[in-house]
């Protein structure tokens, strides 16, 4: 009968799935260290105008019942905004509207 040697000249596929994994943890945590807090400013800054024009909006739907056209002008008039409607704090791009009612930067998705 054979006899198995105990001598180890390899690791299991368990010892390597545990050394990926705390690898792509540990990679997982530095990318997001390294993301520039500007970037994050600039996308809450972004998000902020967008949530104001959505408030806009969704007045716009209470009030009619219907959706403004996409490029949102029916919401510079008086009623609503009474100007011009706020843009991209970063890019300066105009916001639009979704078939759903949702705000959308073409820049800051």
């Amino acid at each position: 009968m054979p006899r198995f040697n105990n001598n180890r000249r390899a690791f299991s596929l368990i010892e390597i799935l545990a050394a990926v994994m705390i690898a792509a943890t540990v990679a997982t945590i530095a990318v997001t260290q390294f993301r520039t807090p500007g970037d994050t400013a600039h996308w809450r800054s972004c998000q902020l105008s967008r949530q104001t024009v959505q408030n806009e909006a969704n007045r716009y739907i209470d009030i009619t019942g219907s959706l403004p056209s996409s490029d949102l002008r029916q919401l510079s008039s008086s009623q609503y905004w009474d100007g011009p409607l706020p843009t991209c704090p970063v890019t300066g791009t105009a916001f639009t509207l979704d078939r759903s009612g949702n705000i959308n930067c073409k820049s800051h998705p």
